[in-house]
């Protein structure tokens, strides 16, 4: 058999070509790996591989045209809690290794991209906690662009900062086909967002583009048929802070297909989350908005997000939002001190009976989640911050309840409560913009007042400057002897400056009196 039907056969029988491999090298094959490429995906673990396995793998994997899912991972997990352990004190346990190297990642990549080109099945790839150089980055853009079914990007851990960004987004502009894009820990600043907005509208305007042909010769397109990004997932990028917020809610407001976002824990105060609130006044299809762990933004602006998305989310027929990512919590929980091998045998003597395990399991009611269910609207706590679809559909289920007790018109129509929460949520954003303005006069007034004192205080410093400069001038006429000005000059500018500081004080009094009522004859 020549070495190209070889070839020809290892690209659909992935098992056999990497076991075939691994005999010519004289190595074994890793369980992992040949568990996973049954199902036709491929899940292996960076840390746990030596570096005679990766040469098989990648051989065969480079020819492959069967996998659906590529996931090549290390703990980055341990790296991103080791960059923050002096500012925020955590206990952070050992990696299980060092990875691959600054080789080897190049190797890796030229493999996926090679895969990338030949596979019409690829629709998942993820490459997380594994850093990458710039040319790593050009690599693998290259194999994006030559992809047609990719529809999921992760690449978690990644730190690809503003650069490597920079360079993604400029691939993914033209590639319609991905829906997900996940850049979670990339180390992503404001910057970086900015390439993340321009992505945002040039897709905008080219499936706008697409919606415009399909409405030619009397059709009528359909906005969710239209391929292109629905999720962006850009969570523990400290950096982002208010000004990526920014740009990114301006990037939203004209946006008609984006339908989830998740910010968690990227230093966003209230200032950029009245961005996001702005922004969903136009837009009407963003259905999950992830703020968790950003605890400098106020309830109220987060109450008004959280109506804006139920609101959106009303005319939503499919959920396919709801599964958001837990990255803060994952992480929080990975920082736990591990438990001792005592507590641990002592725990596992005490076996319960399965009825006692199925009340364990059971979720405690607490009241602050009674009064939740009660008010029909998914309340924002200040521990975890969430605001998401699938909260909103439960609090639409709890609203379309009948009551137990009779009504004499038969209890709440789901018409009805549509309407109530509509006018709720224009009580609440008239409420908010007449806060704003309030905000705003008391600003004016007080940089007013703060004008008008500075320039009392001008106007008596100029006073004592011209006091000085008449004394100076009077003794200088005592000692020549001879009169330059006449003196009936000199006593009329004096009254005239009496004149004038009499005119300042009533206008003080009329200043303090208007508000009083009180009249003042000037």
């Amino acid at each position: 058999m020549s070495i190209a039907q070889i070839r020809q056969r290892g690209a659909k029988n992935f098992e056999d070509y990497y076991q075939s491999l691994c005999a010519l090298e004289s190595t074994t094959p890793v369980a992992s790996v040949l568990a996973g490429a049954k199902l036709n995906t491929l899940k292996c673990n960076a840390s746990q591989l030596r570096a005679s396995d990766w040469h098989p793998l990648l051989s065969a994997l480079q020819i492959n045209k069967t996998f659906h899912t590529i996931a090549i991972y290390k703990k980055w997990e341990d790296v991103y809690l080791t960059r923050d352990v002096r500012t925020t004190g955590t206990r952070v346990r050992k990696t299980e290794g060092r990875g691959p190297d600054r080789d080897m990642v190049s190797a890796i990549i030229r493999s996926l991209n090679e895969c990338m080109c030949v596979s019409p099945a690829l629709k998942c790839l993820m490459i997380e906690g594994i850093s990458f150089r710039t040319k790593d980055i050009v690599l693998l853009s290259k194999g994006l662009s030559d992809s047609n079914v990719l529809s999921h990007l992760s690449l978690k851990g990644s730190r690809l900062g503003d650069k490597g960004v920079e360079i993604v987004c400029g691939v993914l502009k033209n590639l319609q086909c991905l829906g997900w894009l996940d850049l979670t820990a990339c180390d992503i600043g404001p910057r970086g967002t900015t390439f993340l907005a321009a992505l945002i509208k040039f897709q905008c305007t080219a499936r706008q583009t697409a919606a415009w042909k399909g409405s030619l010769r009397h059709h009528q397109p359909s906005l969710a048929d239209i391929q292109g990004l629905r999720r962006l997932t850009l969570n523990l990028n400290r950096s982002i802070g208010d000004r990526g917020a920014l740009e990114l809610s301006n990037a939203l407001m004209d946006d008609k297909w984006i339908r989830a976002l998740d910010l968690q824990s990227c230093d966003i105060s209230t200032d950029g989350a009245i961005g996001f609130s702005e922004a969903l006044r136009l837009n009407g299809f963003l259905v999950t908005l992830d703020l968790r762990d950003n605890e400098l933004i106020d309830d109220d602006i987060l109450d008004d997000i959280n109506a804006h998305l139920a609101s959106n989310a009303a005319h939503m027929t499919t959920d396919h939002y709801s599964q958001l990512d837990l990255e803060v919590e994952r992480i929080v929980s990975l920082s736990k001190p591990p438990v001792h091998l005592s507590s641990a045998i002592r725990k596992t003597k005490h076996i319960k009976s399965p009825a006692m395990q199925r009340i364990a399991k059971a979720p405690k009611l607490d009241a602050r989640r009674i009064s939740v269910r009660k008010c029909g609207v998914s309340k924002l706590y200040s521990a975890q911050r969430t605001l998401s679809l699938s909260s909103l559909n439960k609090s639409q289920k709890v609203l379309s309840k009948p009551k137990t007790h009779s009504t004499p018109l038969g209890g709440i129509d789901k018409a009805s409560n549509d309407k109530i929460l509509s006018t709720m949520k224009h009580l609440k954003v008239e409420l908010l913009t007449c806060k704003r303005k309030l905000h705003e006069e008391s600003v004016a007034r007080s940089i007013a007042e703060s004008r008008l004192l500075q320039v009392e205080l001008e106007n008596r410093k100029l006073t004592e400057q011209l006091n000085k400069v008449l004394e100076g001038y009077h003794h200088s006429l005592d000692a020549s002897g001879t009169v330059m000005v006449n003196k009936d000059t000199i006593k009329v500018v004096e009254m005239a400056f009496q004149h004038f500081h009499r005119f300042m004080d009533t206008l003080h009094l009329a200043k303090n009196d208007t508000a009083s009522g009180v009249h003042v004859d000037l």
